[in-house]
């Protein structure tokens, strides 16, 4: 193992998106990298389904589990990468986008006088969609 690592270079405080996307960068600079952001999404497949072989399988264990979770995210954030686009950025995005369509789920039950807790599933789901209707 080398004494050095062109990988040491990424911060530990950069949050776990960004570093992934730096290191998928770095290794990109010598050559370790997918062609393209198709064959990187293979990639993602592939991770998804050694999840779902464990999940079918007998009681695997969060160490397992964690791993795998892992390689899917690590895996998404190489298909941003190579899509250009800044995986932090699209994440912070995403979670925008639920936190409006969730408050509109909460001011649509409050408007019925409802409690969430009360919903079935399918109703919140019916709800979810009039959000993303908006």
């Amino acid at each position: 193992m080398p004494k050095s690592s062109i990988l040491d270079d990424i911060l530990p405080d950069y949050t776990a998106l960004e570093q992934g996307q730096r290191l998928g960068e770095v290794a990109a600079e010598v050559g370790f990298d997918w062609p393209d952001a198709a064959q990187a999404l293979e990639k993602v497949h592939e991770e998804v389904a050694e999840l779902e072989e464990l999940l079918a399988g007998e009681a695997a264990d969060e160490v397992e589990l964690m791993g795998e979770l892992g390689d899917i995210l690590f895996a998404v954030v190489n298909v941003a990468r190579k899509l250009g686009i800044d995986a932090e950025e699209a994440m912070q995005r995403t979670n925008g986008k639920f936190r409006r369509r969730f408050a509109y789920i909460e001011a649509e039950v409050d408007r019925q006088g409802r409690r969430l807790e009360d919903l079935e599933l399918d109703e919140m789901e019916a709800l979810w969609q009039q959000a993303k209707a908006e």
